[in-house]
């Protein structure tokens, strides 16, 4: 199972809302190894399974200045994860080659 939320308090107005960073986790169907998947403060941008390669696609946009808002300084990155090998462990990858 696959689910996308606000797991903190990333911009520290002490409410967890929509207003905070959004991730994505993996469980299994049985409730075994919930385990977050993105990097520590990356925003979770979009994500999709694709069927007939049996993976997970999604892109993260990293905080690059540090100055907690996203702009064009930032950096976008994808990873995707195989579900047919046994350790379900995001790559990266680069769109470029």
């Amino acid at each position: 199972m696959i689910y996308s939320i606000y797991d903190r308090n990333t911009n520290a107005d002490n409410k967890l809302d929509s207003n905070d960073l959004q991730t994505l986790y993996l469980i299994k169907i049985d409730g075994y190894r919930f385990t977050k998947i993105p990097p520590e403060l990356h925003e979770l941008i979009d994500w999709k399974i694709i069927k007939f390669q049996n993976q997970l696609y999604y892109r993260t946009l990293e905080d690059i200045d540090k100055n907690g808002t996203f702009d064009k300084k930032d950096k976008v990155h994808y990873f995707f994860i195989d579900f047919d090998q046994d350790e379900l462990k995001p790559e990266a990858y680069n769109l470029l080659g």
